[in-house]
């Protein structure tokens, strides 16, 4: 059970948090996807499109269960932030898979260099969403504190791969499309990370809310 399980009630605070937990797992989906355009899959862009519009349709429900009372007035807008905070990570996961679709690296060395690196990013992705759907499901405010935590030490650790892929855009000779290209990925991938740094301390924050 989790650390909400004791509100009651057709619809309730509870109820609207377990279902935003839909959303991570689109978010997951999305970023699996993102693994194969990064492998070279075309397919798998189209994918993480249909996937980001499957998000937004769920929360858009969600947002109509928000104002339509389903929870508390004072925490209405926390819920709308927050789950606009999830889908935002579905979306910026689609629009860098389209990035990546779009234009391909052609200097092998840069191209390796690149994808070695947003792998790992996405590695950190994956391990993030999976720590957010835990701290939906957690017992204790205590065991949401510990998953957050882990989720800003993933942050940090993607800042890392962030600003070597800047390093090498400015310090390497390339094209300018390729410029552009390896700055536009850096941004976006770390974009995904940091919305998942921020949906954990929506989490947090929310849940200390309705608890107290």
């Amino acid at each position: 059970m989790g650390l909400l399980d004791h509100l009651t009630g057709e619809v309730s605070e509870q109820a609207i948090f377990r279902r935003s937990s839909a959303i991570i797992r689109h978010a997951i989906k999305a970023n699996s996807m993102l693994a194969e355009t990064v492998k070279g899959d075309q397919k798998a862009c189209g994918m993480a499109e249909a996937i980001a519009h499957e998000a937004d349709r769920e929360t858009f429900s969600i947002a109509n269960s928000i104002t339509e009372g389903g929870v508390a007035p004072n925490l209405i807008d926390d819920m709308m932030r927050f789950i606009d905070t999830e889908n935002n990570i579905v979306d910026n996961l689609s629009t860098l898979s389209r990035a990546l679709c779009r234009y391909k690296i052609k200097e092998r060395p840069a191209a390796e260099f690149v994808n070695k690196r947003l792998l790992s990013a996405q590695s950190l992705i994956d391990e993030s969403l999976k720590l957010l759907l835990k701290m939906h499901e957690a017992d204790t405010v205590s065991a949401v504190r510990r998953l957050r935590a882990r989720v800003k030490d993933n942050e940090k650790r993607d800042d890392q791969i962030k600003e070597a892929l800047l390093d090498f855009a400015y310090e390497s000779k390339v094209d300018y499309k390729t410029f552009y290209q390896i700055t536009t990925v850096a941004y976006l991938s770390d974009d995904v990370m940091d919305g998942c740094e921020d949906a954990a301390d929506m989490i947090l924050s929310i849940m200390l809310s309705i608890l107290t």
